[in-house]
């Protein structure tokens, strides 16, 4: 589980970078900026509730991954800044590694655990 944790954690720093970079540029505008912020620190509290074992936020992040690449296919990268695209076609690979990861059969008991156990 921690490796599809620090994957996790890849695409967050791959998006920060993004954001650092084209937000220091001027190239993102500061609503865009504020809204991939917020998006970055949503995913990292999920990041941190997968780590925990809670099961709804494994399934929280496949819904948003989901929709993430419906998105990528619906609307394609027409208005993405170069660097917005380099990341827009890293990050799909990974994700969908750690989508085999959280829900392979190996790593059922790790969310079935925190029920047993109390955790939140």
């Amino acid at each position: 589980m921690s490796q599809a944790v620090i994957a996790i954690w890849v695409t967050i720093a791959l998006d920060t970078l993004v954001i650092t970079i084209e937000g220091s540029t001027g190239v993102m505008t500061s609503d865009v900026l504020l809204l991939n912020g917020m998006s970055c620190v949503f995913y990292g509290l999920l990041a941190n509730r997968i780590a925990a074992g809670n099961n709804f936020a494994r399934h929280v992040y496949a819904i948003l991954v989901a929709v993430e690449v419906a998105a990528l296919l619906a609307f394609g990268l027409d208005g993405a800044t170069e660097l917005e695209a380099t990341v827009a076609y890293i990050s799909p690979p990974i994700e969908a590694w750690t989508m085999f990861m959280l829900f392979r059969a190996e790593s059922t008991p790790w969310f079935a655990k925190s029920r047993v156990a109390g955790r939140k």
